[in-house]
């Protein structure tokens, strides 16, 4: 498995990622680090799952749903999440990604109903903003 090359077969779909404005996966944001974000992307679209289940969601999901989306794969996505940040679940949600609350809500394949608030870091960010200036969104100029 070559992750790296993968990506950089990919690169212009991945540089075609934050064009959109959100709930659309973006490079500029501090919770999913990017270069995580395009080796999740570059694995689902080289490997073609035929169901993902991720342990958490977020940003994380949205890069894997676009992966799905951009390859037209047939992949279904199981969010388990107790507390789904009400944006990635009601905004983002392609057909594909459905959460359950637990690991056992996922086996029965009942979905959450109820969204949580967004914490106001969550609404936020951190304050932070990515150094960018190269020419490959996922990558990080090197500090100095």
């Amino acid at each position: 498995m070559n992750v790296l090359g993968w990506i950089e077969d990919l690169a212009p779909e991945l540089e075609a990622i934050g064009a959109d404005r959100p709930p659309q996966p973006r490079w500029d944001q501090d919770w999913f680090p990017r270069l995580d974000a395009a080796a999740a992307y570059a694995i689902v679209r080289k490997t073609q799952p035929r169901r993902i289940v991720e342990v958490g969601s977020g940003h994380s999901t949205r890069f894997l749903a676009r992966a799905v989306a951009d390859g037209k794969l047939e992949t279904e996505i199981t969010a388990i999440d107790p507390q789904p940040r009400a944006g990635t679940k009601r905004k983002a949600a392609p057909p594909s990604v459905t959460w359950a609350a637990s690991a056992a809500q996922a086996r029965s394949g009942s979905s959450a109903t109820a969204a949580s608030r967004p914490t106001p870091s969550q609404r936020s960010g951190n304050g932070r903003r990515p150094n960018d200036g190269h020419d490959r969104p996922w990558r990080r100029t090197p500090r100095k």
